[in-house]
């Protein structure tokens, strides 16, 4: 991973040497024009999707493997439990569209922000091994409305000085730090619920009192050999001599640890969401977007991309 990362920089720095080569050259275009950067609006707008994207994909990570691990749900009965998330963002993303001429954006993404930073507190609350999916509708639906005024109002505002010219390019900039937040998230995220899990999995097994000595060593060792799959069901253990009563405790340990990794993991995106939250501080204060219609706008004017409604 180290190494990937080490090239994925030097990529990225050859990249941006390379544009900015072109751009010194009148008659060549680049593919993105450093230049844009500049825009304070546009590029804090990009910084604080991006941070959004990344508190975000911790929940869509963390919640399955409760769900299937846990609870013993299929993909279809654990995408429906996550429903209740996916509803409320349908409805707040229009609504905070709307409310943009009337309160200020920026204001609207951070009430965005700390609402979704207390859905996922109150959501870390929520887990036990008992949880049930209905336990997690409301905080669910926080983070729903928390995600929904955020969304609906980051793009408008990170776009709001950008010229008709670089509206594709900076469209192309801000997905690609959308999916760029999304994938670091789920690499941070993931990497602390596995590794919380795999832990605790190693100390639970070592202080119960249910599980002999001498099967304690063979557990473990099961435990790390099926490292990549041990979130899902459990440790399997082809070993017939291994007694039932001791298999449920290994499945209640596993089960445990499952809990006290989706803990660890939702705590680390609320951390995310609270830095996401000063961050906005940094985003332009303007009054209200006004959205127009296409035949409003001459062609050729400067208008920026976010005043137009299709």
């Amino acid at each position: 991973v180290p190494v990937c990362m080490l090239i994925g920089i030097i990529l990225l720095t050859i990249f941006a040497y390379w544009e900015n080569k072109l751009e010194k050259h009148d008659t060549k275009i680049p593919l993105v024009s450093l230049q844009i950067f500049k825009n304070k609006p546009f590029s804090s707008g990009v910084g604080v999707m991006a941070i959004v994207a990344l508190g975000q994909s911790g929940i869509i990570f963390a919640l399955p493997v409760f769900f299937q691990s846990v609870r013993g749900f299929t993909a279809l009965e654990t995408g429906l439990s996550l429903m209740p998330m996916s509803i409320m963002l349908l409805f707040i993303a229009p609504l905070g569209g709307y409310l943009s001429g009337r309160v200020r954006p920026r204001l609207l993404i951070q009430i965005g922000m700390i609402v979704q930073f207390l859905g996922l507190i109150v959501l870390r609350s929520t887990f036990s091994v008992d949880a049930t999916s209905s336990d997690f509708i409301i905080p669910l639906m926080l983070i729903g409305l928390g995600m929904g005024l955020v969304f609906s109002q980051i793009t408008n505002l990170a776009m709001i000085d950008i010229k008709n010219e670089e509206a594709g390019e900076a469209s192309g900039i801000n997905s690609t730090m959308r999916q760029l937040g999304a994938t670091l998230g789920s690499a941070l995220i993931g990497s602390i619920l596995l590794t919380v899990l795999a832990s605790n999995i190693t100390s639970g097994i070592m202080n119960s009192d249910k599980i002999p000595e001498q099967y304690k060593a063979q557990v473990i060792s099961a435990a790390k050999a099926q490292s990549s799959g041990v979130e899902f069901g459990g440790i399997k253990n082809d070993g017939s001599n291994i007694p039932v009563q001791v298999k449920k405790e290994i499945v209640e340990v596993t089960h445990q640890a499952t809990v006290t990794g989706n803990k660890a993991a939702l705590a680390t995106s609320a951390i995310v969401a609270l830095f996401g939250f000063f961050i906005s501080f940094i985003l332009p204060n303007i009054d209200k977007i006004t959205h127009k219609k296409p035949e409003e706008i001459a062609i050729g004017s400067d208008v920026p991309f976010c005043a137009i409604e299709a």
